[in-house]
C-alpha cells in the first residue's frame, strides 16, 4: 500500500494523519519482522513471510504409488507439530496400456501440483521392483521428478529402509504407523499403511 502526502498539510485532517501514521508504522513493523526472519532462516526453510505479514509454514506433498493406486497427502507445520491438510486415493488406469497409464499420471501430477501448490515433494521409493511395479510406480516417478524440475520444486525420496523413527526424532523401534494414529487420529476411508507411507514421506521433509 502506498501513502501519498498533500503538499498543503492544512488539507490533511486528523483522521488522514492517523491513517498515514498507521500505514508507516505497519510498514516498518513488517520490514523489521521480515529482516528478523530472513536473518534466522534460509529462504527454503520452514518460515516464509506471507503478504499479510504472518508466518506461512512449508507445505509438503507426500506420495506413495502402488499397483492401481496413487496415494498422496499434503502436510505443513513442523516435525514435532505436523498438520495434515489433505489426503486422497486415486485409482489409476489399466497398467496393461503403459503409454495411456503414463499420460494419466502426467495429468494427475500436474493437477495435484496446481491445486495444492506444494513447496516440497517427497515420495516412497520401492527398491528392486517387480515388472508390474515398474509401470505402476517406478516409471511415473520419473514424470514426477521432471515436473518438479520444471516447476523448481524441491523433491526427495525415501526407500523402505529409510522409514525409521530417527527421521522424526523418535526413540529407536517406535512404530511409525501407530505414531501416525496418535498424532493425526484416524481419518477413514483408506486410512491404511499405504496412505501413511505418503504421510510419512511428507512428514520427513518438514
Amino acid at each position: 500500500m502506498v501513502c501519498k502526502f498533500s503538499h498543503n498539510l492544512k488539507l490533511i485532517d486528523k483522521v488522514s494523519m492517523k491513517y498515514i501514521y498507521t500505514c508507516f508504522h505497519n510498514y516498518f513493523f513488517y520490514l523489521k519482522l521480515y529482516n528478523s526472519v530472513i536473518g534466522c532462516y534460509n529462504l527454503h526453510s520452514l518460515h516464509i513471510i506471507s503478504f499479510e505479514g504472518g508466518l506461512k509454514m512449508t507445505k509438503v506433498l507426500g506420495l506413495h504409488l502402488i499397483k492401481g493406486q496413487l496415494r498422496y497427502a499434503v502436510l505443513d507445520g513442523t516435525k514435532s507439530s505436523p498438520n495434515l491438510i489433505k489426503k486422497d486415493r486415486l485409482l489409476t488406469t489399466s497398467p496393461s496400456n503403459v503409454p495411456a497409464l503414463m499420460d494419466w499420471f502426467d495429468s494427475q501430477f500436474r493437477q495435484i501440483l496446481m491445486q495444492d501448490n506444494p513447496d516440497k515433494i517427497s515420495y516412497r521409493l520401492t527398491l528392486a521392483p517387480k515388472k508390474d511395479q515398474l509401470f505402476s510406480s517406478e516409471f511415473p516417478l520419473g514424470i514426477l521428478n521432471l515436473l518438479a524440475h520444471q516447476n523448481s520444486i524441491s523433491i526427495s525420496c525415501y526407500t523402505p529402509q529409510a522409514f525409521v523413527a530417527s527421521k522424526l526424532n523418535l526413540p529407536k523401534g517406535t512404530n511409525l504407523y501407530n505414531y501416525c494414529d496418535s498424532v493425526f487420529g484416524t481419518h477413514p476411508p483408506y486410512w491404511d499403511i499405504n496412505l501413511k507411507n505418503a504421510i510419512l514421506a511428507a512428514w520427513f521433509e518438514l
